[in-house]
């Protein structure tokens, strides 16, 4: 059988107008629950035909809203779900996947954390970043698994943004996924836009890094599709940035392609052997 991600954008979609009219009464995870019932019910109907549900945190506000982690618990609870911890602040941070969640419910339960309203939230990253990691999280902990992985959001400008980059790098969905966009604000719809991977790679043992690498360079997302199979081999951390780690050339000399964005997109500073090559066509992202 088949195993189930849900990804959601708390903000507009499950912290919608009826989630902050009942949340100061009911408190976090009951409002939540209570806001999105018709929505749950569907989902856990669906969810019959799955052999596992897990539910992602969508989030990719700059201001994250420590609110998002235990209302993503109270969904999966009443999906009989388990929640994957992963968090954008994770990848930008060079966390380990989960750190920032348990960070923010730590901070919680200590009263160091202020919750901003969801309509104070400063502009977020793009969600793609975010998504291309979820997706190859998902794939590499269920190596053996077909999944059928949702993307969530009330907003249409996200839906729009996905359906043309996953559409256009169909790399960006490891093979065995079949990734669906849906829109809930609150509302239900009935749109459902579905893509499939181009089947070209399976898993990226460095997704993490890759995708913090993307969230720098969202306009040249053509290069690194196109680079993206040649870190199919992990890069060690412990090698940074002295040694590049690559899958052996096919040829004796390294293809162009290869050598820009591989040197690009893990040792910007460092110059290409190649002296003809522009190494500094993508930007990389420093420890923090």
């Amino acid at each position: 059988m088949t195993i189930r991600y849900l990804s959601f954008a708390f903000d507009g979609c499950l912290l919608n107008t009826r989630y902050l009219e009942r949340v100061s009464k009911q408190g976090i995870g009951k409002a939540v629950q209570s806001a999105n019932k018709m929505l749950l019910k569907q989902l856990k109907k669906e969810g019959k035909a799955f052999t596992q549900t897990n539910v992602f945190i969508g989030s990719t506000r700059r201001d994250f809203n420590p609110s998002h982690c235990p209302a993503a618990l109270a969904i999966s609870k009443a999906l009989g779900a388990r929640p994957d911890p992963l968090l954008m602040d994770d990848i930008l941070k060079e966390r380990q996947p989960g750190e920032s969640f348990h960070r923010t419910i730590k901070s919680l339960i200590d009263n160091t954390f202020s919750i901003p309203q969801p309509a104070e939230g400063k502009a977020g990253h793009s969600i793609i970043p975010l998504l291309f990691a979820q997706l190859y999280k998902a794939a590499q902990d269920n190596p053996d698994e077909a999944i059928v992985f949702e993307v969530w959001t009330g907003r249409r400008e996200d839906i729009d943004q996905i359906e043309q980059v996953f559409g256009n790098y169909r790399n960006f969905i490891p093979s065995g996924i079949q990734l669906h966009i849906r829109l809930y604000d609150g509302e239900m719809y009935e749109l459902d836009i579905a893509l499939d991977s181009n089947d070209s790679i399976t898993a990226l043992p460095g997704y993490l890094r890759l995708a913090a690498i993307m969230d720098m360079n969202l306009e040249r997302l053509a290069l690194f599709s196109n680079g993206l199979p040649d870190f199919v081999q992990s890069v060690s951390s412990a090698i940074y940035p002295q040694v590049k780690t690559l899958s052996p050339p096919t040829h004796a000399d390294d293809d162009d392609t290869v050598e820009t964005i591989s040197s690009c997109l893990f040792f910007s500073h460092k110059p290409s052997k190649h002296r003809d090559i522009d190494t500094t066509t993508l930007s990389a992202p420093g420890p923090k």
